[in-house]
């Protein structure tokens, strides 16, 4: 017979059973999961002893679980962070939650990086110990240490730069600035940080100008933008300054602030200045020379002209007989004169281009016509000089719009130049055309030809490839020059091929394009 009550005992045992299993079982998916943990989980007693840790600390350390329980942690623990770690302990003992980051050291004395984050332990209101869970942080350690590297060198390299840095958010309040921005303004660094760009370092009248740009910039509506303005060095005096403004971005490509560089021009602007004023100088004495030798020359050229007029006459023997002797007389008398004439004449468009009062005198003309009278005066000068000329005309167009006296005077010059330095019995080629692309003009000569080194000087005014008082050619220089001054007033140019002992090339070149020619 059942005693009263025994069928609930027995159920209630059933149940204590059930309870118990389910604990056990709850507590094997505790431990399994504990110990596939690849964080460490610990506890220690109040003496500083492992009571727990799982299997995470032989992969951390190297130690197996059963060399761990019952030692004390400091044992683990980089001698010069203990005093650090107990300090943050007792805090935390004191229910003050604060992670803490220390360095430990393996079974094979390798030191490691770790973070732990702990919470203290009591039994029946009286402290146990602590529990707690520690993070291998020693590769997060190393990115951190080759990060503050390459920022430590980006630093040293903006430092080294001989241009300031100043590198704002998107308030432009500045986060960063080289070494060469603190001398400069004679501020330190951590008294730049934080402060407004535009409000401590860009003068008044370009502040409006200096946001505009910077909005452009974080707007990406420009990459970047180039801007002059000045700042007070440390020693309150004014330099300019040339900036170069551009913007950084995050990760993401989303604009995070603005890189402003400015070099020093404060050097610079003054040499242009010199230089204005040097050339400005240049300028009016060369007006001054110019417009001297106009006059002098207009002087020389009135009373040159009657001489050459009387000799001319009295050549005629009109008003009576000349002997041999008074004739070569009056003939030097005439040529030197006409020569002198000549270089009174090339004074005079020289003077006249410097000073901006010679003019173009464009008409329409017919190339071939034009050409044949020109080789006519040629081959006069060429009965006097001794070279032999042979002169062709090859058109393509038979109208052109030019100054023909400049034309002129650019052919006459160019052959003057090529009977001056070839020797007689030698050849000289003058070959024209005119197509549709151009006025071609070349004179090619057989003669002394011109040192390259002397190529880049000759169409300077008075200026000779051989320059030295004891020179073979005779000449002012000028010829050349007027040559390369006429072909530039007809928007074209010259140029010289050359070698020494083989002859000489000049080569003149007029556009149809940039000329007024006939539509």
């Amino acid at each position: 017979m059942e005693e009263p009550g025994g069928e609930n005992i027995d159920l209630l045992k059933q149940r204590i059973l059930d309870l118990e299993r389910e604990v056990s079982k709850r507590d094997d998916l505790f431990n399994k999961f504990v110990k596939n943990q690849n964080e460490v989980i610990f506890s220690i007693n109040t003496r500083g002893d492992f009571t727990y840790i799982n299997p995470a600390i032989e992969r951390m350390t190297g130690y197996k679980v059963e060399e761990v329980i019952g030692t004390s942690y400091t044992q683990y623990i980089y001698p010069e962070d203990l005093p650090g770690l107990q300090k943050d302990i007792e805090r935390t003992i004191q229910g003050i939650h604060n992670p803490y980051m220390f360095r430990i050291i393996d079974k094979w004395d390798n030191i490691k990086y770790v973070h732990t984050s702990s919470k203290p332990i009591f039994d029946k209101c009286e402290l146990a110990g602590i529990s707690g869970v520690m993070v291998d942080i020693q590769k997060l350690k190393q990115v951190e240490k080759e990060l503050k590297s390459e920022k430590d060198k980006a630093r040293k390299y903006l430092d080294v730069a001989g241009i300031i840095i100043f590198v704002a958010d998107r308030n432009l309040k500045i986060s960063l600035a080289n070494k060469k921005a603190s001398e400069c303004t004679g501020m330190k660094k951590v008294e730049i940080y934080g402060r407004d760009l535009i409000e401590t370092f860009v003068p008044e009248k370009e502040k409006n100008h200096i946001r505009e740009v910077c909005k452009s910039l974080l707007d990406g509506k420009i990459n970047e933008e180039h801007c002059e303005f000045s700042l007070f060095d440390n020693r309150g005096n004014l330099r300019n300054y040339l900036w170069n403004f551009s913007y950084f971005s995050d990760e993401n490509e989303n604009i995070d602030g603005i890189i402003l560089a400015g070099e020093d021009i404060t050097n610079q602007k003054k040499t242009e200045e010199t230089l204005i004023k040097a050339k400005l100088l240049a300028e009016s004495s060369n007006r001054t020379k110019s417009e001297f030798i106009a006059n002098m020359s207009h002087e020389l050229r009135t009373p040159l002209n009657s001489v050459i007029g009387f000799t001319d006459v009295v050549l005629t023997e009109r008003y009576g007989n000349l002997n041999d002797k008074q004739k070569r007389y009056m003939t030097n008398v005439s040529k030197n004169g006409r020569h002198l004439l000549d270089l009174i004449n090339n004074l005079l468009d020289i003077s006249r281009i410097e000073t901006c009062k010679m003019e173009m005198k464009v008409q329409k003309v017919e190339f071939v016509p034009f050409m044949k009278e020109i080789r006519e005066k040629i081959k006069n000068m060429e009965a006097k000089r001794g070279a032999i000329v042979y002169f062709t005309i090859d058109n393509e167009k038979d109208i052109m719009y030019v100054d023909t006296d400049k034309i002129e005077e650019i052919i006459y010059n160019l052959v003057d130049n090529a009977f001056k330095f070839t020797p007689e019995g030698k050849t000289i080629t003058v070959r024209s055309a005119l197509s549709s692309l151009e006025l071609e003009i070349d004179v090619i000569d057989t003669g002394i030809g011109i040192n390259e080194t002397d190529i880049h000087r000759i169409f300077e005014p008075f200026t000779q490839a051989d320059s030295s008082s004891t020179r073979k050619y005779q000449g002012t220089g000028l010829g050349l020059a007027l040559v390369k001054k006429f072909t530039e007033m007809h928007n074209g140019k010259v140029a010289v091929k050359s070698h020494p002992s083989m002859g000489s090339t000049f080569m003149v070149r007029i556009p149809r394009k940039e000329m007024r020619w006939e539509s």
